[in-house]
């Protein structure tokens, strides 16, 4: 195993949502985890009971939390911005780019909302969005070095997508767009906390991340990287006093953005969220990242076998290149899985109904027994 059994208990203590349910949910929204929520109680308070007495106290702690966001994803301090979300962090490139009539970008068919509308919002201004149709739940590199065309000015992928949990090779399709000048924008959603990320390895230019998945945070605080040679690739769309250089000296107006990522934080940080999302990222790390990849694998080959042996249909792509943390699969019947679906729910495990099927996503809380009583539920079905 992985994990001892004392690793194990001490991880799980970090997550009392298992002394009541079996969460296989982690891709819709993860509980926090307690060194979250402590950060939480330990700021509310201070606002309740003190006001902002400490701001600068809680302010200060910011650049650590940079610091922590940027270990996660091997990039500098300098290229982290705090956002509101995953949809904030791609607005911010697909408005921040200088397009041309007949520039194209390209997508899968298989994204979420948050990676589609920021681009075909873009048809306003003439641009193309180029969507690729997956095969059998999977995104072949052949398939976008085909679609490129002289116009491809950006590719938008999510590094595993939310309905099926197929895990694009972001290796080879940075290597693709570096080749030809291509931009590379990803949706790390699904991915941050799980499964390792090197931006740098990967050539990403831009990656955008909220922390309620796979990151254990709270909503509303994700955070938003762009390489530093690509800053001034973005104009800026959001200005506020906190997007400017020396931004504490409020009586003296001189609008020179900061060169850095931090330029993309217009105003006031949201506190609460950034240092729960913080103490979130390094408990993960504490842990070892590559070390919670491998126990989530470990968790979805038990319960890839125990599904095919009661004769369901796999959705999501088994191939080990592909694997993520997520399983989406089907009883073959619309009908049953929303059956199967409200009895495992009665039964205090939490799924998820996403694209064709059932969709489930284990994480470092969960365990083989957490499994075996999962199936017990589906033999009782």
């Amino acid at each position: 195993m992985i994990f001892s059994k004392t690793e194990l208990r001490e991880i799980q203590r970090n997550f009392p949502i298992t002394n009541q349910y079996i969460f296989f949910n982690t891709a819709g929204v993860a509980p926090i985890s307690l060194p979250s929520q402590k950060i939480i109680r330990a700021l509310s308070e201070d606002l309740c009971k003190i006001g902002y007495y400490k701001l600068k106290e809680w302010n200060a702690k910011i650049p650590i939390a940079r610091e922590e966001a940027a270990a996660l994803i091997n990039s500098s301090p300098e290229e982290i911005a705090f956002v509101k979300n995953t949809s904030h962090g791609l607005s911010l490139v697909a408005e921040g780019i200088e397009w041309q009539p007949g520039d194209e970008v390209i997508i899968s068919d298989q994204e979420f909302p948050a990676n589609v509308y920021p681009w075909l919002n873009l048809k306003k201004k003439g641009v193309k969005v180029v969507t690729i149709r997956s095969k059998n739940s999977r995104l072949e590199i052949d398939q976008i070095n085909n679609a490129l065309t002289p116009r491809t000015k950006l590719i938008s992928l999510s590094s595993v997508e939310y309905a099926t949990g197929f895990r694009n090779n972001l290796t080879s399709i940075g290597q693709l767009c570096q080749k030809h000048r291509i931009l590379f924008c990803v949706d790390g959603i699904q991915s941050l906390g799980s499964i390792p990320m090197d931006v740098k390895r990967h050539k990403i230019d831009f990656l955008a991340a909220d922390g309620h998945k796979w990151l254990v945070a709270p909503e509303g605080a994700g955070i938003f990287y762009c390489r530093k040679s690509r800053l001034k690739k973005l104009k800026l769309t959001l200005v506020g006093w906190n997007t400017v250089q020396n931004a504490s000296n409020y009586h003296k107006i001189n609008f020179r953005p900061k060169n850095t990522s931090q330029r993309f934080e217009e105003g006031s940080h949201n506190l609460i969220g950034i240092h729960a999302l913080a103490a979130s990222i390094k408990l993960l790390r504490s842990i070892g990242i590559e070390r919670i990849n491998q126990w989530n694998l470990y968790l979805t080959d038990i319960l890839l076998e125990g599904l095919k042996d009661r004769g369901n249909k796999i959705l999501s792509s088994t191939l080990q290149e592909y694997r993520s943390s997520i399983i989406s699969f089907t009883t073959g019947s619309k009908i049953k899985d929303k059956l199967m679906f409200n009895h495992l729910i009665k039964n205090k495990v939490i799924l998820s109904l996403r694209g064709k099927g059932l969709r489930l996503s284990p994480h470092l809380f969960n365990t083989p027994l957490e499994a075996t009583r999962f199936f017990h539920l589906l033999d009782n079905f």
